[in-house]
């Protein structure tokens, strides 16, 4: 609902425009005064949307009355009616931005007009300012966006002179100072998923940045953001203030103290790189956020710290190996069975062997997982030809899938990973073995029972499956529960003891057909196993029948 204030001298005439105005409008509050100074009052006492005003009024004429509105409400809409048509006065109305200039006598018609025209005109003012108040509400939310766009560019090197001297104003001032990078591990609900929605990582996050920029601000002036290319990783720029001196401790400390708080609070794995001291990080940033990263990587190999200062590890860090070690070589004998697994000796071998490698220092982890990973496809190529393909391609999914920093953050995270893929490895080639011992075993059998009649002795059937004679032999009872020349005699009489029941075949006939062509001998075995001659067996057996 607006408010409309009728001003003139004269009483019809002001009546005659209230009514005019009420009949138009009422919902509209009509107001009215007799001259400029009570209208003034009016005016101070609370807001007047529209102003109809006479010119020639006494104590303070109209324009002298408008003239004061504008100072006071510029919102305010002015209409003059006048039964004076003097340019001077109208020019004078232009000059304080009059919305029309209404000629008396009063046409309801044009009033009504008029009305219409300043609610379009206060309806568009509305959506203006509206657009502009939601514009001025999305800078100020983008703007921290806005902040860590030029930041990130900085970072890379890519900024504009003009982008430069934003950064400058956002650090201040010059000063030495170091990197801080931060990275925020996402929490795994039980089902294997995030725990959080995005919208509530989002909140974690950004409340993490105040509290790291609260930690921070007793050392200097501080900037945070986060990276575009991993938004889990946050960036803190400190600009030392003067007389403040860098103490990795104490820093390390309140740090250590923000992660627990934050791993007791909501479960996340926070990891701490604090770069070198520069002595003007605006120009080496670059080099500061190096050294940062190198110390957050450099956790790898110091798992019982969430903190890690590149003054820790500056000496030992290195961006390659300094020592050589076979792994394939050393490992072989244990995969293929040539020695027993175990994996007390085989982690013994491990240790050692990474210490050769490094050289007790701390390579770059990509680069050692890079190693290892080569060495187990390696290995993995050499036993595919052994164990089955299924097997093969499930280990090298492991090898692929599993062997990076993203799944394997620590030096004995790795070590462990190793070592269950190694026995992992060890244990598919010898169930293979046995698969294919057993394999063996049936052709053999089978072997024996399709030429049980001629003549093969166990060195020929080793010789036959590329086999030891002695290991033959071992395996052919294991698998058996008798001995070779056991199984094949007990065979033979069982078969004949068959034939001799089934037929009519003569003795020296069934003899030879199971593999024997001294008939004495024949007998002598079977009279042996079964108590009685081959005739004797075959009368008794056919009586019983």
């Amino acid at each position: 609902m607006l408010r409309v204030l009728v001003v003139d001298d004269e009483p019809r005439q002001r009546k005659i425009l209230s009514k005019i105005i009420r009949d138009y409008r009422k919902e509209y509050e009509v107001v009215e005064a007799r001259n400029g100074e009570e209208a003034l009052g009016i005016c101070r006492e609370s807001k007047v949307d529209i102003v109809f005003s006479d010119i020639r009024m006494p104590k303070l004429d109209g324009l002298g009355l408008l003239e004061r509105i504008c100072e006071q409400n510029p919102d305010t809409r002015l209409v003059v009616v006048s039964g004076y048509s003097d340019f001077a006065y109208a020019q004078k109305a232009l000059d304080l931005r009059v919305f029309r200039y209404i000629l008396k006598p009063i046409e309801d018609r044009m009033i009504g007009e008029t009305i219409r025209q300043i609610e379009e005109d206060i309806r568009k003012d509305w959506n203006i300012r509206h657009e502009r108040e939601a514009l001025a509400e999305h800078l100020k939310l983008m703007r921290p966006f806005y902040r860590d766009y030029l930041l990130n560019k900085w970072l890379k090197g890519d900024c504009t002179r003009s982008e430069w001297k934003e950064i400058e104003n956002l650090l201040q001032n010059h000063g030495s100072g170091y990197v801080i990078v931060t990275s925020l591990g996402h929490p795994e609900s039980e089902d294997g998923g995030f725990r959080y929605t995005a919208e509530e990582w989002n909140e974690i996050r950004w409340n993490f940045r105040m509290w790291m920029n609260e930690t921070l601000q007793s050392y200097g002036h501080v900037v945070s953001f986060f990276l575009h290319q991993d938004t889990n990783m946050l960036v803190s720029l400190v600009v030392s203030s003067e007389g403040t001196e860098f103490t990795c401790g104490r820093l390390r400390a309140g740090l250590q103290a923000l992660a627990d708080n934050l791993h007791k609070e909501y479960g996340t794995a926070i990891a701490i790189g604090v770069g070198q001291v520069r002595q003007d990080l605006f120009p080496s940033v670059r080099e500061g956020f190096r050294t940062a990263e190198i110390a957050l990587r450099c956790r790898f190999y110091m798992d019982d710290q969430k903190v890690v200062c590149y003054s820790d590890i500056e000496n030992r860090y290195s961006e390659e190996f300094h020592g050589s070690f076979p792994f394939e070589d050393e490992i072989k004998p244990y995969i293929f069975g040539q020695k027993p697994f175990s994996r007390a000796g085989m982690e013994q071998l491990l240790e050692s062997g990474l210490k050769r490698l490094t050289g007790n220092r701390f390579p770059d982890p990509e680069l050692l997982m890079d190693h290892v990973r080569g060495h187990l496809i390696q290995l993995l190529h050499s036993i595919q030809s052994i164990i089955p393909e299924e097997s093969a391609s499930r280990l090298a999914q492991t090898v692929n899938r599993k062997f990076h920093l993203a799944y394997v953050p620590s030096y004995p995270r790795l070590k462990k990973q190793w070592l269950d893929l190694l026995e992992e490895m060890a244990v598919a080639v010898q169930a293979q073995k046995e698969n294919k011992n057993n394999l063996v075993m049936e052709r053999c059998l089978h072997y024996i029972h399709s030429h049980l009649g001629e003549e093969f002795s166990l060195e020929d059937l080793a010789q036959k499956h590329y086999y030891n004679a002695s290991y033959f032999s071992t395996l052919f009872k294991k698998y058996t529960g008798m001995n070779f020349t056991e199984y094949v005699t007990q065979l033979r009489v069982e078969t004949a003891y068959r034939i001799l029941l089934e037929t009519d075949k003569k003795i020296y006939e069934v003899a030879q057909e199971v593999g024997y062509k001294d008939v004495k001998y024949f007998i002598k075995l079977f009279k042996k196993h079964y108590g009685l001659t081959p005739e004797e067996c075959r009368v008794f057996g056919k009586g019983r029948e």
